[in-house]
């Protein structure tokens, strides 16, 4: 058997996923735009791809936000760890959501925003 944890998608997926990486259009673009083009140039193509699968999107615009989680945030030795496999698609980046009434669930969010002498506070 297979690791029940393990996140499964359909194999059109992967097929797509793997033109998209060996074009290099995924998250291999780099940090913050230092990628094979500008992210100017990248967005429109972005867009295009939006259209045509936004799950698939996902993937990458995902692991592009861990890669640069990292970038701010991790130690030099989680960089060299984690980094090289997300821009290659080898690993992928996540963001864990809830199921509703579970406590945390992001739709019932909510806030309230008070007026102060502070800026910023």
């Amino acid at each position: 058997g297979g690791n029940e944890h393990a996140v499964v998608t359909p194999d059109s997926f992967k097929n797509v996923y793997k033109t998209i990486m060996d074009a290099e259009l995924g998250p291999q673009f780099g940090y913050r735009g230092e990628g094979k083009i500008p992210l100017c140039w990248y967005a429109p193509i972005l867009e295009m791809q939006s259209a045509a699968s936004p799950s698939i999107v996902m993937f990458w615009c995902l692991t592009q936000g861990a890669i640069t989680v990292l970038h701010e945030f991790a130690t030099q030795k989680q960089q060299d760890l984690f980094i090289p496999k997300l821009r290659t698609g080898e690993w992928g980046g996540t963001m864990g959501l809830t199921e509703p009434g579970a406590g945390s669930e992001v739709g019932a969010v909510q806030s309230k925003a008070f007026p102060t002498d502070t800026p910023g506070k």
